[in-house]
């Protein structure tokens, strides 16, 4: 169970950087929030918090796509 917890804060982690460097707020600190549970071994959110990472993922994927198709890129 240690070495998932720690898999998830590095991919979590990661996914944060990536999502900060974006500019998706929401995304980054969804991600912030899941890199936090895997620090403090909170099993019992994970997974509430993991579909809220991918909702949010969701939500900034569909805005970059509707700005790159008005800007015609």
């Amino acid at each position: 169970q240690g070495q998932r917890m720690d898999d998830i804060k590095l991919h979590a982690h990661t996914l944060k950087g990536s999502l900060g460097t974006l500019g998706s707020v929401a995304a980054y600190n969804s991600a912030q929030e899941l890199e936090k549970a895997g620090v403090f071994a909170q099993l019992s959110e994970l997974k509430a918090l993991y579909n809220t990472l991918c909702k949010d993922i969701e939500v900034f994927n569909e805005a970059l796509n509707t700005f790159l198709e008005e800007k015609q890129l």
